[in-house]
């Protein structure tokens, strides 16, 4: 006689993966957390292997896609999550240095979506000579 076994070889699931926040501004990071069952081992984009459940921060210099795949003795299963980087008119900041935050208190912005603060005319590139 043989005994059949209770123990049933179940596929991997990833129960959650998130970032918070999901969108930043430049310089700022991000947590990803995740968990997972019946997984024998997960690898994060960028990371290589990393824990079947946890968390790892990211600081993305431009919004990436972050994948979780895990495997396990039948299969595997894999989740996308994308950290978005805010354009610089509108992410609360005064990356330039003038005193005024995004679109409309900083005029160099024309819009919420530019993605730079910086001065839209700045010095003049000619340097006045006077005359011999």
């Amino acid at each position: 006689l043989q005994r059949a076994s209770s123990l049933v070889d179940i596929a991997p699931t990833i129960s959650s993966f998130g970032g918070s926040p999901s969108s930043i501004a430049g310089g700022q990071s991000s947590t990803l957390s995740w968990s997972s069952s019946n997984a024998t081992s997960c690898t994060l984009t960028g990371f290589g292997s990393v824990a079947t459940s946890g968390s790892q921060a990211v600081s993305p210099s431009a919004t990436t896609t972050y994948t979780l795949n895990c495997t396990g003795p039948r299969g595997s299963d894999s989740e996308q999550v994308t950290v978005t980087i805010l354009p610089q008119c509108g992410d609360s900041i005064d990356n330039d240095g003038d005193g005024k935050t995004d679109h409309p208190a900083d005029l160099d912005c024309t819009g919420s979506g530019d993605d730079t603060e910086a001065p839209l005319f700045g010095p003049p590139a000619w340097k006045e000579v006077a005359p011999e």
